[in-house]
């Protein structure tokens, strides 16, 4: 009877194996994207220990710049929570949210970064690059392109 209760498991895990694409892990670099991503659509202020502050870049314009240019450590603390807002307010502007997001995967994957994709709901497409040049994985890019 055990027998047959472990080889029920493992059939039932090879299955789930293959429904979730070979039962391969995701890339660690999409995973990391995609809970970035939905921590800042959210608003969620732990998003700011994944940022690359130094060189971040947002829909285009260079939020790097404007932090370094802070002239003190608390204007730099105080700049993160109100940019991680306006993140989740643009985000909820161009509508959006972790549902309409899908279809991760990797563009580009080099040494120091990795460039991830997700889909939109209205074909467009929101490129997260997951940087390395700390040493450990930051977003140093968030844009969406159509």
């Amino acid at each position: 009877m055990m027998r047959k209760l472990v080889g029920l498991l493992q059939c039932l895990c090879l299955v789930v194996g293959l429904l979730q694409g070979c039962g391969d892990p995701p890339d660690p670099d999409i995973y990391f994207a995609e809970k970035t991503t939905y921590m800042l659509i959210g608003g969620d202020p732990g998003a700011a220990d994944r940022l690359d502050w130094d060189t971040l870049q947002f829909m285009g314009t260079n939020q790097g710049a404007q932090f370094m240019a802070l002239p003190s450590e608390g204007e730099k603390i105080g700049f993160k929570n109100p940019f991680i807002n306006s993140v989740s307010a643009a985000f909820q502007a161009m509508k959006l949210d972790v549902n309409s997001l899908n279809n991760w995967r990797i563009s580009t994957k080099g040494t120091w970064q990795t460039v991830v994709i997700a889909d939109t709901p209205t074909q467009s497409k929101v490129l997260v690059t997951v940087s390395r040049r700390t040493g450990q994985p930051l977003i140093s890019a968030i844009n969406r392109v159509t």
